[in-house]
């Protein structure tokens, strides 16, 4: 697919919407675009070596789920500038946790691995998913081998 073109007169998007792209040498960036600004499908036959995410949005999961990706930052998207790129972190949840469910509201632990960044012996992020061909080796690969937990409020995610 190629790289989607930004329509600065979307008249339909209404409110502020992140967005992030994963870059080919490994590193993750955000972006908050303004209202009235929107992706569109770029018909060009030219492939994009980038991929790009877009916030899920009333999303409901069936089946089977054996992860999810998410963003993550310190700080909370809203207070983010928008129309400027920012560096965030890229997760694979792996859960989620709840204590004090007495309280309100409870406390929620989210559980995940980081992306590590480094490619390794690999050219691209589309290099190394060709050459692993595989999504446990691919994730085995290119997250952390470390379970990362942190509260819902320490750390700002954004699935």
């Amino acid at each position: 697919m190629a790289e989607p073109i930004l329509d600065t007169n979307a008249t339909f998007a209404h409110g502020t919407y992140p967005t992030f792209k994963l870059h080919s040498n490994g590193r993750f960036t955000g972006h908050i675009l303004p209202a009235g600004q929107a992706f569109l499908v770029n018909p060009s036959t030219t492939v994009d070596i980038h991929q790009h995410f877009l916030a899920a949005r009333g999303r409901n999961v069936r089946g089977t789920c054996s992860g999810f990706i998410m963003a993550t930052c310190t700080t909370p998207f809203s207070e983010l500038p928008v129309g400027t790129d920012f560096d965030c972190d890229l997760a694979l949840v792996m859960g989620v946790t709840s204590t004090d469910t007495d309280k309100v509201p409870a406390k929620v632990d989210v559980h995940y691995y980081l992306w590590k960044g480094d490619l390794g012996n690999h050219k691209s992020v589309t290099d190394a998913m060709i050459k692993l061909n595989n999504p446990h080796k691919f994730c085995k690969a290119m997250f952390s081998t470390t379970l990362h937990h942190s509260q819902l409020g320490q750390r700002h995610s954004c699935h």
